[in-house]
């Protein structure tokens, strides 16, 4: 009986500085889009639930949880799909 020969997994792995890379590209899109909705920092993070604070936080690549994202995103009107489709990334080697 022939013996299958194992394949081989190859895992990918993402740098620390490729993933503040992309939360900075994330924050500048969100802060953006709020911006061209002619909304302030105040409400926009009053109408999400989320503080001032962590909204500036958010906009500026930092404390990027998927909770508050997920409420800026919908917040914006957008999808994370829509959102992470337009973040330049990395072609696979």
């Amino acid at each position: 009986m022939a013996r299958k020969a194992k394949q081989k997994v190859v895992i990918q792995t993402i740098s620390d500085k490729e993933i503040d890379a992309i939360h900075l590209a994330i924050g500048k899109m969100l802060k953006e889009r709020r911006e061209a909705l002619n909304a302030t920092i105040d409400d926009f993070a009053y109408q999400v639930n989320i503080s001032r604070s962590g909204l500036i936080r958010i906009e500026k690549g930092q404390d990027l949880t998927l909770r508050s994202l997920l409420k800026v995103v919908r917040g914006l009107g957008t999808t994370p799909e829509e959102l992470f489709s337009a973040i330049p990334h990395k072609s696979s080697k």
